[in-house]
């Protein structure tokens, strides 16, 4: 069979409207010329053709002349952009003047190489031959700004004089930003009361990135209070009678357990501080153990006072668990809080949010109100989230991380998938496990990185997609050769140590020392809808012959999974890190031993059924089902009829210029998908008969294997093969998407076969047959994960009976 490569992107509209880009009338009576801009095209820019046509009273008019919707068709394979009008035009167009006497056609950016632009209308016709040449490269200036004892200095300005604006330092006192290729300039720090050495830098003709573009920063801040947050153990409030500038009068003793934020490591070797502050909060740590203290550590100039931290700026500097209100009680206002925030007459502040989801599901609802009655009333001496329990997927640590020695302690974790979500606060992650067969994110179509041993390699991430770690925003990761990612800097450290692994923010996959250069193996990374995934394939342990095949995935909501397949490492650290050091109080996880809260549900079947041509033939000819998902949306329940036409008309359909063993990806306007409870606002549909989600597909050969190789609706996965005959079409009403493959025929076959996918946006999903001609295929839901250990097919027609 041959493979024919073809490929565009289809818009969806309410009205059924479709365009490859954006097509646009021109309003007015002065005919504009046909042009093309830029004139000289790279692959980073977008293209606007404008094409003349005669005078029209209206659009409506207009399209009747001309014969339909003006449509914009991308193909990529081939390198051409076609405009054309798609039937059928209106009947009845309305009489209103408002003049059009031309299109303007918008695409792009495209790929590199020559492209053809043609249109074609009654008595005119119009073609442009153009190039589009590689665009040149972003390089980016990237460096640290130190203090000579190696601190990072936060904040600090750094401008890129001659037109290039400005960054500033993070924390850790790192910067980097893009500069047009071949720029020359000047970079200089700034902040008050600081000086730097050296005190700028001069570049010519910057045409590749700049590393290690350092300084040297001295001074003292003039910022008199550092913002700090931190956990510790608190005793009962007592009386102070000092003058702490305003109204505050109690003092509490806090010994500091954990730090949490603190910009300009303050309280590095502090273990105890006094917090002072208005209201006596009856804190007894005998029944509450730690406490969340938010507030204002004070510095003076040249010296830190380690005992005061100055709180009266923010009212609920301390909350402890159930204390929505944050006057130191647990009490039937806090209930009265809740309800109030759920009924939506006021918001709350985030730790208010932290103290009011007592049960730890990273959500509050009317169930913590219900638990902090009983509290209140007697009826349980704590809540389920101070005892790391509670709902929402997993147990709630704030450090998952677990090292493997290679002595009684092997690497246990193969084909199995962790993930890590993370609570309302952003603080801990909810953690669960999961058996996989093969890898969540499949490795084809990876952007590979060229990493040498002990080595890692930058990822630039869209502004627009920010991934997280404990609660910060990141739009780029360093991706290391020995099995890790870590954010700020790139790291080359390949002794897997708990100190290493802590001493920036990392997400350890598999922390070991590994070779990529040695063994073919591969290190790459591709961007989807909801997430990065970035995979290490078939790698090698430094000396060793055995490979290792794991993945990394960033999910743009905070989550993060981390998955692995066949092993051969014995040793190494997994798990996540927010870059302050090793917790004092760090005590290690046995993953394999986690139990998931609440336990998965049990799905009733896999609503999936494969037809051979022998004794198994296809059977759902004029039936439709319908699959409604369960509360959790991790299983679906059907219920069948028989239909004699579709249930969504076609007439009112785009026609979707699919070929053979091809895909188009389809963007929906204002409205997403679900499935298997995630959302989706665009979606690929394959010439095959399915739709899949996170990328397209081509797969012809309709195995179980295939069809739960990725998240797939498969309505007649099936060889089929609509250039032989037959259309597909696309529609968005006002509760759903459909899509209908209509007199398509199979592979080599006359035959033809109708049949549709519609998606609700409430999460139904309903597949539906006319007259099908072919006797085998693949009909089913997938999660992508792998075909199940437990798989057994169903039997649809006799699963859910009329």
């Amino acid at each position: 069979m041959k493979k024919a490569e073809f490929t565009i992107i289809l818009i969806l509209f309410l009205c059924g409207m479709v365009s490859g880009y954006d097509v646009t009338w021109v309003q007015g009576t002065n005919p504009p010329d046909f042009g093309r801009v830029p004139a000289n095209p790279t692959t980073s820019d977008v293209i606007t053709v404008t094409v003349p046509t005669d005078v029209y009273i209206n659009s409506s008019v207009a399209q009747q002349a001309l014969g339909g919707t003006p449509t914009l068709t991308v193909d990529t394979a081939n390198r051409t952009v076609l405009l054309s009008f798609e039937a059928p035009p209106p009947s009845n167009p309305p009489s209103t003047y408002n003049p059009v006497c031309g299109l303007v056609c918008t695409f792009g950016p495209l790929t590199q190489g020559s492209w053809f632009f043609f249109t074609q209308f009654p008595g005119t016709f119009y073609f442009d031959d153009f190039d589009v040449t590689s665009a040149p490269s972003t390089p980016t200036i990237s460096g640290r700004i130190l203090t000579s004892g190696g601190l990072g200095i936060n904040n600090v300005t750094v401008t890129f004089l001659n037109d290039s604006g400005s960054t500033t330092t993070n924390s850790s006192g790192y910067y980097s930003k893009s500069v047009p290729y071949g720029w020359s300039g000047v970079v200089l720090p700034s902040k008050t009361n600081y000086t730097f050495s050296p005190s700028y830098r001069l570049y010519s003709n910057v045409t590749s990135n700049r590393t290690n573009q350092n300084y040297t920063g001295s001074g003292t801040p003039t910022q008199a209070k550092s913002p700090v947050r931190f956990i510790g153990t608190a005793v009962k409030a007592e009386e102070t009678t000092s003058n702490l500038g305003g109204d505050a009068n109690f003092r509490d003793s806090v010994s500091v357990d954990e730090i949490i934020n603190d910009p300009n490591n303050v309280l590095a070797g502090v273990t105890d501080v006094d917090v002072h502050y208005v209201v006596a909060l009856d804190i007894r740590p005998s029944t509450f153990g730690k406490v969340y203290v938010y507030g204002y550590y004070q510095q003076g100039a040249g010296m830190v006072n380690p005992d005061r931290v100055d709180a009266f700026d923010d009212p609920y500097f301390i909350l402890r668990m159930g204390d929505v209100s944050g006057n130191g009680k647990i009490n039937s206002n806090d209930a009265l809080y809740i309800d109030g925030y759920l009924e939506g007459l006021w918001d709350l502040v985030p730790a208010q949010l932290w103290a009011a989801d007592v049960d730890g599901d990273g959500e509050v609802t009317i169930d913590d109100k219900a638990l902090i009655t009983q509290y209140i009333n007697g009826l349980i001496d704590n809540f389920p989230a101070e005892t790391g329990g509670g709902g929402g997927g997993g147990t709630a640590l704030a450090h998952p991380v677990e090292q493997f020695d290679s002595a009684d302690d092997y690497f246990d974790l193969e084909y199995k998938s962790v993930t890590f979500t993370p609570t309302a606060d952003e603080l801990l992650y909810n953690v669960s496990v999961q058996d996989i067969t093969q890898l969540p994110t499949t490795y084809t179509g990876n952007t590979i990185l060229s990493l040498g041993d002990d080595d890692y390699a930058f990822v630039k991430l869209p502004d627009s997609a920010p991934v997280a770690l404990y609660g910060v925003s990141y739009t780029g990761l360093y991706v290391g050769s020995n099995g890790y990612i870590t954010f700020n800097e790139g790291d080359r450290d390949y002794s897997e140590t708990i100190s290493e692994h802590f001493d920036l923010p990392r997400i350890s996959a598999l922390f070991d020392d590994l070779d990529p250069t040695s063994s073919g193996g591969q290190v790459g990374w591709k961007q989807l809808s909801d997430r990065i995934a970035v995979t290490w394939f078939n790698v090698h342990e430094y000396g060793s012959s055995g490979a290792n095949t794991f993945q990394v995935e960033l999910f743009f909501d905070g989550r993060i999974r981390i998955s692995w397949l066949e092993m051969t490492a014995e040793d190494g650290i997994v798990g996540l890190s927010d870059g302050f050091g090793t917790p004092i109080d760090f005590e290690e996880v046995d993953f394999t031993n986690l139990e998931s809260v609440p336990p998965e549900p049990e799905k009733p079947d896999y609503n999936t059924e494969i037809f051979s041509s022998g004794d198994d033939t296809f059977d759902l000819s004029n039936k439709s089902i319908t699959f409604t998902p369960n509360s959790d949306s991790s299983a679906y329940t059907g219920s069948i009829k028989t239909i004699s036409q579709l249930p969504t008309n076609v007439s009112s359909g785009t026609n979707i210029p699919l070929v053979d063993d091809s895909y188009v990806l389809a963007r929906l306007t204002g409205r997403s998908v679900l499935i298997f409870g995630q959302s989706f606002s665009q979606f690929y549909v394959g010439s095959n008969g399915y739709i899949t989600f996170t990328e397209g597909d081509r797969d012809y050969g309709e195995s179980l294997e295939d069809h739960f190789d990725t998240l797939r609706i498969s309505a007649l996965f099936d060889d089929l093969n609509p250039t032989a005959g037959g259309s597909v079409y696309a529609v968005q009403l006002s509760d759903r998407v459909a899509v209908t493959w209509r007199d398509i025929h199979e592979y080599g076959s006359s035959s033809t076969n109708t049949f549709q996918i519609e998606m609700f946006w409430d999460g139904r999903i309903r597949l539906s047959w006319l007259a099908i001609a072919a006797t085998n295929g693949l009909v089913g839901l997938s999660e992508g994960l792998g075909v199940p250990d437990d798989f057994t097919e169903t039997d649809l027609s006799q699963r859910y009976l009329e």
